[in-house]
C-alpha cells in the first residue's frame, strides 16, 4: 500500500516540531520555497529535518526536496503554535489563508488550504464535521471543505449532504469533479470508510445527485484490484444495469485496473451493451476514449461510424477521440474521421472543430490546410 504522505507529514509534524516554532519560524522566512513535481527546496528546512532525524520517506535527498505536505505542516505547526490565530468558522480561515497566513505560497489554491483543516482536526483544535456547518457558501469555503475531506473524519451522511450541498450551490457540469477525486482519495487511504460507502452502493445508484460521484467512489474502492474490479461488474450489473448502465459503463471504465483481463472483460461489456442498444453509440465512444481504447479494430470501427449519419452527440464524442489521440495525426483514420467531421453543420460543433484545428498546429499544418 502507498504511503499517505499527508498524515505520515503530520505525525512527523507533531514529533519534531511541537515547541519549536519560536525557532522554527525565522529559518523557514529565512528563504523561498522553490517548487519542484510535488516537492519543495528549502536548504535550512531540509538540514534541519535531516538532523532531527526526519522519516526518510518524506525527503528527496537527491533532489535535496522535502515532500511539499510535509513542507506545508511544519509551516502550518510553526505558525499556528506562535500567533494562535482564531479559527473557529470556515470565513475565519479563509480570511485567514488567503490575508494574513506569510506563507500562502507553499498553498497557492483552495484546495491546498484546506490543510488548515487536515492540521486543525489532527492536532484537536477542531474539526471538519463542525466546521462544515459554518460555511456560507462562498466558494472558497466549499474548496475547503473539498481539499480536507481525504484526510479528515466523516461520516456517510456528512459525506451525502455535502456533495447535495455542492451541487445546489454550484450546479453546473463538472462542478462535483473535486469532491470526486477527494473522495477517490479518502476511499484508497481509509478502507474502513470505503466498507461503510459500500454498503451505501444502492442508495448511491439511485440518487442522480450521489450518482455523479460513481467513477471517483468505484475507483477508490476497486483501487487497482483486479478480483475486485470483476466482483464490483458482476454485482453492480447484475443489480443496477437496467436503468444505469451508460453511468455505470463510465464509472467502471475510469476505475479499471490496467490489468489485461479487466480491459478485456471491459471491451467485451462494452460492445455487448452497444449492440444490444442498451447504450447509445455517445456513451459507447465516451467510454473508449476514457478507457484510452485505440486499437487497430477499435480505429477501424469509429472510422465507419464517423463516415456514416451520424447525430451531433456522436460527432462529438468522436471529435473528444481525436483530441484524445492528437500524436496518431499522420495515421489514416485519423485523418478519414477528421475529414467527416469538418463538414458537418451542427453550430455546437463548431467551437470542438475549431479547437481541434487549432491543436492540430503543433502536429502537422498539412492537414489543417486539407481540412480547411
Amino acid at each position: 500500500m502507498s504511503v499517505n504522505l499527508n498524515n505520515l507529514s503530520l505525525k512527523e509534524t507533531r514529533r519534531l516540531a511541537t515547541g519549536e516554532s519560536d525557532y522554527l519560524l525565522p529559518m523557514l522566512e529565512s528563504e523561498k520555497f522553490i517548487f519542484q513535481q510535488g516537492y519543495v527546496r528549502h536548504a535550512a528546512l531540509l538540514k534541519w529535518l535531516n538532523n532531527h532525524q526526519c522519516d526518510k520517506r518524506l525527503l528527496d535527498e537527491p533532489q535535496q526536496a522535502i515532500c511539499l505536505p510535509m513542507a506545508q505542516f511544519i509551516c502550518l505547526h510553526a505558525v499556528c503554535q506562535k500567533f494562535k490565530p482564531e479559527l473557529d468558522t470556515l470565513p475565519q480561515i479563509r480570511q485567514y489563508m488567503s490575508k494574513t497566513f506569510p506563507f500562502k505560497n507553499l498553498m497557492n489554491d483552495w484546495w491546498q488550504r484546506g490543510k488548515m483543516i487536515v492540521y486543525l482536526e489532527f492536532f484537536g483544535l477542531n474539526s471538519w464535521s463542525v466546521l462544515a456547518k459554518t460555511h456560507t457558501k462562498q466558494p472558497g469555503e466549499i474548496h475547503l471543505l473539498e481539499g480536507s475531506l481525504g484526510d479528515c473524519h466523516i461520516s456517510i451522511q456528512e459525506l451525502f449532504d455535502f456533495i447535495h450541498q455542492v451541487n445546489a450551490i454550484n450546479n453546473y457540469p463538472g462542478s462535483l469533479y473535486n469532491t470526486g477525486e477527494q473522495l477517490y482519495l479518502k476511499l484508497k487511504n481509509d478502507p474502513g470508510f470505503a466498507q461503510l460507502l459500500l454498503q451505501e452502493m444502492p442508495r448511491i445508484i439511485k440518487d442522480e445527485v450521489l450518482r455523479q460521484l460513481l467513477p471517483g467512489i468505484l475507483r477508490g474502492l476497486i483501487n487497482e484490484n483486479d478480483t475486485l474490479f470483476h466482483e464490483h461488474l458482476k454485482s453492480l450489473f447484475g443489480a443496477y444495469d437496467a436503468d444505469h448502465a451508460p453511468e455505470l459503463l463510465i464509472a467502471l471504465t475510469v476505475a479499471c485496473p490496467g490489468d489485461h483481463n479487466c480491459r478485456k472483460l471491459l471491451i467485451d461489456t462494452l460492445q455487448t451493451y452497444h449492440s444490444q442498444e442498451r447504450i447509445s453509440t455517445a456513451t459507447y465512444i465516451q467510454a473508449l476514449n476514457v478507457g484510452k481504447f485505440n486499437d487497430a479494430e477499435i480505429r477501424q470501427e469509429l472510422t465507419a461510424m464517423a463516415e456514416q449519419e451520424q447525430t451531433a452527440e456522436v460527432a462529438t464524442q468522436l471529435l473528444s477521440y481525436l483530441q484524445a489521440n492528437l500524436t496518431e495525426h499522420e495515421q489514416a483514420w485519423f485523418k478519414r474521421i477528421a475529414t467527416a467531421l469538418i463538414v458537418r453543420p451542427e453550430e455546437q460543433l463548431v467551437g470542438m472543430l475549431q479547437l481541434l484545428l487549432n491543436l492540430l498546429t503543433e502536429y502537422n499544418l498539412p492537414l489543417i490546410y486539407e481540412l480547411m
